[in-house]
């Protein structure tokens, strides 16, 4: 098994410069699976994915997982998947988040639900570990990314007005 160069990315981001701190990936659905994968193969190496959902068969066609991974926890299908490709062995949550936990240094929030997104950054605010949070919202005829400080209030302003209900 050969090893990972990630040379070519280093003057964007280099993992050594990130050491071991944490990145947590909540939701390995369609982006969250790849975000998962991606991360790993620039080399970072703490890695924790939450979602309590299991691969169905229409999860096939946008997101990382293959037919043997059908009835599977997410979480432990895309963990085998990193490990297989990458080596990285990813912390296994099969949970859902409701906005107490203890996150990372960066969070990625990929949930399919704007209250879950809610719950999440309600719990992330002024929390001084995370300081970042990149969040993503994908439509037919468009694409958004936020990417915040949840401790700089001007941040949290801008974002809050973004937040909807699902409905």
């Amino acid at each position: 098994m050969g090893v990972v160069d990630t040379m070519r990315h280093d003057s964007v981001f280099s993992a050594d410069s990130w050491g071991d701190r944490r990145v947590d990936v909540i939701g390995v659905g369609a982006t969250g699976s790849r975000v998962a994968l991606g991360l790993a193969k620039l080399g970072i190496a703490n890695i924790h994915v939450w979602d309590d959902d299991h691969v169905e068969p229409h999860n096939i066609a946008n997101q990382v997982y293959g037919l043997g991974d059908i009835r599977r926890l997410k979480v432990e299908a895309v963990a085998d998947l990193v490990k297989a490709q990458t080596g990285t062995v990813l912390s296994v949550h099969a949970a859902r988040i409701c906005g107490g936990e203890e996150l990372g240094t960066a969070v990625f929030v990929l949930t399919d639900a704007m209250a879950s997104r809610r719950a999440i950054f309600e719990g992330l605010k002024f929390k001084l570990a995370t300081q970042i949070l990149i969040e993503t919202r994908m439509g037919t005829d468009q694409g958004r990314v936020y990417a915040i400080n949840p401790c700089d209030c001007a941040h949290i302003a801008a974002y809050e007005e973004t937040l909807y209900g699902d409905e």
